[in-house]
């Protein structure tokens, strides 16, 4: 039997804890496993008010869904793309 992957991709709003501006986030999930995609949109819309770093909502994706996360965005013009493992 072969190993399957499966990737999902989506994007979410979050609020910067520096400016408190609403940021946009490209989101990427590897895993070999299966998601139920209800599941990640409700994990980041409950969450979307919330003052949380790219690089915070990174870990707390992986740690609640498994597999590799990568999440990319721009603050005041840099882009941003963080990956956990």
């Amino acid at each position: 039997m072969s190993a399957k992957t499966n990737e999902y991709k989506w994007s979410f709003r979050g609020t910067c804890p520096i400016n408190r501006r609403s940021d946009k986030y490209w989101a990427t999930l590897v895993t070999n496993g299966m998601v139920e995609v209800e599941k990640l949109i409700e994990f980041c819309e409950t969450r979307k008010l919330e003052l949380i770093f790219q690089e915070d909502w990174t870990a707390m994706l992986q740690e609640a869904f498994g597999g590799e996360v990568t999440l990319v965005g721009y603050h005041s013009g840099v882009k941003i793309k963080s990956t956990v493992r």
